[in-house]
């Protein structure tokens, strides 16, 4: 890698979208609801698996911001290790002279975010309250998003570069409160893919206006949900399905195009910030590169079950021992439980779980997710 100077590091901008299901997409599901993110797509860096690691929106930021998967009960912010040292890509990119922002419309407490920010790194963290017309309120969660997400963009040009700017959308959430205007517009549609439609083209404006910023050809810009909504199509409705979301890697001079073998989850965002920023410091993380995304060792947990993806195999296991064992690429609906047929595999498997179990629990328990 050449060495990047300031004026030559990548600014990044992560967006995370609430609820966002690779279910309810054309290029992965053959629905009309995201014509703007399937025609992105198609320019950005995209793996055959993509999945989140967690199941919740405050573990969610977690594996997006620090690189940690959810493996426990609680989101990390709401548990007994909630003071432990956590950083985050802002952390990191600070030592490289970024600035970093955090804007989700929501109300002031939602999820920590506000104190969650500071512990990740971040410099600045906006919310509802920040935004300067308050009648563009929804009435449940916070700012439409056809509303703050332009603002958050009107911030980002006022900040010096290299930057890192997250913004976390909210609209595409159950009671799917929209604009009257778009809602009477699209009526007789089902509310949750009216709000899915919704988004798309908020993010479809975002791009063509951020397009006109003198920042945006040096911007690195990354996609995600951070997890999966309501299933509406029986074919999603299995261990797979449930934590498969977007993760698309976007750069406007193409550099990144292309869709390739392997698997990628959320907590490839933090290594891949980083070897994109020139950073060559330490760091913590529970992945590799995507440069090994065909060997990627996927975890995650929700309500009592772990699930592990190696290969072409998926293992579930509770506390004590393995409940499945499925090869989810033959088998896309996992209906033939392979957990005696291949002991192997299984116990192999396992043995993986069992260590990242361990070494999780380690970090928080004793706070060394990060020593340096």
């Amino acid at each position: 890698m050449i060495p990047k100077t300031i004026g030559t590091r990548p600014n990044f901008v992560v967006i995370v979208v609430e609820s966002l299901s690779k279910e309810y997409m054309g290029k992965y599901n053959s629905l009309p609801y995201t014509p703007f993110l399937d025609s992105l797509i198609d320019q950005s860096l995209t793996y055959e698996e993509s999945f989140a690691n967690a199941t919740r929106s405050a573990s969610g930021i977690i594996s997006i911001a620090a690189g940690l998967p959810s493996l426990m009960d609680d989101p990390w912010q709401f548990s007994s290790y909630q003071t432990d040292k956590m950083p985050g890509i802002p952390y990191y990119l600070h030592k490289l002279g970024y600035k970093s922002v955090f804007y989700h419309g929501a109300v002031d407490g939602t999820m920590d975010f506000a104190r969650s920010a500071i512990q990740l790194g971040f410099d600045t963290y906006k919310d509802k309250d920040d935004y300067p017309d308050q009648t563009q309120f929804d009435g449940r969660w916070g700012i439409y998003d056809s509303k703050f997400i332009p603002f958050f963009k009107s911030e980002l040009d006022k900040l010096p570069q290299p930057f890192f700017g997250l913004v976390f959308t909210l609209s595409n959430h159950h009671p799917y409160k929209l604009p009257k205007e778009f809602e009477g517009k699209y009526a007789d549609m089902d509310p949750q893919y009216r709000a899915v439609l919704y988004t798309d083209q908020v993010l479809r404006d975002f791009f063509v206006q951020a397009s006109q910023s003198e920042w945006y050809k040096n911007t690195i810009f990354i996609i995600t949900g951070d997890h999966t909504g309501p299933v509406k199509d029986p074919n999603w409705d299995n261990p797979i399905g449930k934590y498969s979301v977007p993760l698309v890697f976007y750069a406007p001079d193409g550099r990144f195009g292309g869709l390739k073998k392997g698997k990628s989850q959320q907590i490839d965002i933090l290594p891949f910030v980083l070897t994109e920023s020139g950073y060559a410091g330490k760091y913590s993380s529970f992945d590799s590169p995507l440069t090994k995304a065909e060997d990627k060792v996927i975890a995650n947990y929700d309500n009592g079950v772990y699930r592990i993806i190696q290969g072409d195999y998926l293992l579930l296991a509770d506390q004590n021992s393995v409940t499945k064992l499925y090869n989810f690429k033959q088998d896309r609906k996992l209906t033939k439980d392979l957990k005696e047929e291949l002991p192997a595999i299984r116990d192999r498997m396992n043995e993986l779980l069992q260590a990242y179990r361990v070494q999780h629990n380690i970090a928080l328990i004793k706070n060394t997710w990060s020593t340096f």
